[in-house]
């Protein structure tokens, strides 16, 4: 039987303590290893995993063509080829930025355009393959790491906290796989800790010479601005920031509240043009979002999954837990109680303005999301894309809460106080630490290894489908173009063999669509009840169900 010795307990955290202490005189040395450390993890497995619904949106977009250009190419009624629906995902032709910004501002005014010009322009510069694409979040997500290092130094003022928020943040299977993901929220996570950032040094230097306080004040408008015009739910942001700055003003006239005023004011005149817009096409903004409230889970569903993905900022074993399976849901709550209690540990620790700055990001966001999925249903809040600040605060609380442990801790200290009960329990601060990053580690090879992990979403269940429809000889897919998730099918033409053939039948051909003559199996993928009805009507066949999913479902016609 295994046992650690005190001479075991006394090497390891002598070993924890020399890799994660900061000198000051290697801070860059520091930083700089464990970006280029968190660019190689999410540059691992980058090119293996599926293509998914909401990536074959950028890519289109980045193509230079359009959803609605794709919809009306494709939904022709005629049998093609799996190329034919490639070649709407690969740059065609030049196409300007102007066209992409109406084409968004149009048919998916949720999406403000920034990430989707930077893609543009990535993919002229780079090519538009999947790995080419996705680089581009990679290097957004790196850049974020050396932002969440200046938010913890502006929030903590230990560079201790800094760094051990940098690890935990460069082995955060959540963060890598956004990171490693053809979509916004990489730019969103550096946009929202820059902007923090940048807030919380604006008010520092404030009380200090002018000019600093301008060229600081800019910075942050600047960065506010990236941020909204990347993700609307920065609005969840806005809103802790100005809690903020009233509580630690007092709302009482001053340089600082002036410069706050300026620069949230000028970033909501430069949004102006985009809410406009949105405002006035409300109706394709309400149909893009209607999934997130028409889409309903049990309530206990919906905490579980958020519990779970509190858990997977450091670690994640396993996929969304919607039904009982006590594993997961028990290491899932033993974390977010672990966040629970480093949270109240940083509460009755830290600086006034750190405890002040992390409630408001921990709960508002949360709360926006979360109570009315509870009241009216939906799953707004068990998507955890849209919580983003949310995890950006876990990772902190975290780092703070461990460098509130090893505050008065040095190597020489644990290795004195070693047999002494408070040295032991220290030295253990150090060896969570280890256990934290080995797990997060566990769990990227895991997920690396993945083809459709969980952030995937609605598409997660692609390979399979593709796997049926390959293993046939000749098959044809039908699709018709009322459900709700054509970009699901979009996004499967990506791994489906090149034998098989497509068929997108238009809404007004779907009461009297009759069988091509093909010599082969015939799938229909996620028809409506009225389009398979009228298949078997005047087809006089059968359908039987061979998959279905939370999201889609897969039939085959049978004789």
């Amino acid at each position: 039987m295994f046992s650690c010795s005190s001479d075991t307990l006394r090497f390891c955290a002598r070993g924890v303590a020399l890799s994660i202490h900061v000198n000051p005189n290697k801070t860059v040395v520091l930083v700089v290893g464990l970006v280029l450390f968190g660019v190689l993890l999410r540059l691992y497995g980058l090119e293996d995993k599926i293509v998914w619904h909401d990536e074959v949106a950028t890519r289109v977009l980045a193509a230079g063509a359009t959803m609605a250009a794709q919809m009306q190419g494709l939904y022709h009624g005629q049998v093609m080829a799996v190329s034919q629906v490639l070649q709407y995902q690969q740059v065609q032709q030049a196409t300007s930025v102007l066209a992409l910004i109406v084409d968004l501002a149009r048919h998916d005014p949720q999406h403000p355009p920034l990430y989707y010009l930077l893609a543009k322009l990535w993919v002229d510069l780079w090519g538009d393959s999947v790995y080419a694409l996705r680089t581009l979040s990679v290097l957004f997500s790196a850049l974020s790491l050396p932002a969440m290092y200046w938010l913890l130094r502006e929030l903590a003022a230990s560079r201790r906290a800094a760094a051990l928020a940098l690890l935990l943040m460069c082995v955060s299977p959540l963060f890598i796989l956004y990171g490693q993901e053809a979509r916004e929220y990489a730019l969103w996570s550096l946009a929202l800790l820059s902007s923090s950032a940048a807030l919380l040094s604006a008010l520092r230097l404030s009380v200090g010479p002018e000019s600093a306080a301008r060229r600081a004040w800019l910075l942050y408008g600047c960065c506010l601005l990236v941020a909204v015009y990347t993700s609307l739910s920065t609005l969840s942001l806005i809103l802790v920031q100005v809690l903020y700055v009233a509580c630690v003003t007092r709302l009482r006239w001053s340089r600082a509240l002036y410069g706050f005023i300026v620069s949230l004011s000028t970033v909501g005149l430069l949004f102006l043009p985009w809410a406009l817009n949105l405002l006035r096409n409300f109706d394709a903004f309400s149909a893009s979002m209607a999934w997130s409230s028409v889409i309903v889970i049990p309530r206990t569903a919906v905490l579980r999954i958020l519990s779970l993905n509190v858990t997977r900022n450091i670690f994640d074993f396993w996929p969304d837990v919607v039904q009982d399976q006590w594993l997961p849901i028990a290491a899932s709550v033993t974390c977010t109680m672990a966040v629970v209690c480093a949270a109240v540990w940083v509460l009755r620790s830290a600086r006034r303005e750190t405890r002040l700055y992390l409630v408001l990001l921990l709960v508002l966001p949360t709360s926006l999301l979360l109570v009315p999925d509870l009241l009216f249903g939906g799953i707004r809040s068990s998507n955890a894309r849209y919580l983003m600040p949310v995890w950006l605060g876990v990772i902190a609380v975290l780092a703070i809460a461990l460098d509130q442990a090893l505050l008065r801790v040095s190597v020489a200290s644990v290795s004195e106080r070693m047999h002494s009960r408070n040295g032991v329990l220290k030295a253990l601060v150090w060896l969570s630490v280890l256990c934290l990053v080995v797990l997060a580690m566990v769990t990227n090879i895991r997920h690396a290894r993945q083809q459709a992990p969980w952030a995937k979403s609605l598409s997660i269940s692609l390979p399979e489908v593709a796997q049926i429809v390959n293993q046939s000889a000749s098959p044809l897919l039908v699709g018709n173009q009322e459900r709700h998730h054509p970009g699901n099918l979009f996004a499967l033409a990506n791994i489906l063999k090149p034998e098989v053939k497509l068929q997108l039948v238009p809404i007004a051909q779907e009461s009297t669509w009759t069988l091509p003559a093909h010599q082969g199996a015939v799938y229909l993928y996620s028809p409506t009840d009225q389009f398979r009805h009228a298949l078997e009507k005047n087809n006089q066949v059968k359908t039987r169900l061979v998959f279905e999913d939370l999201f889609l479902q897969l039939w085959k016609v049978e004789d």
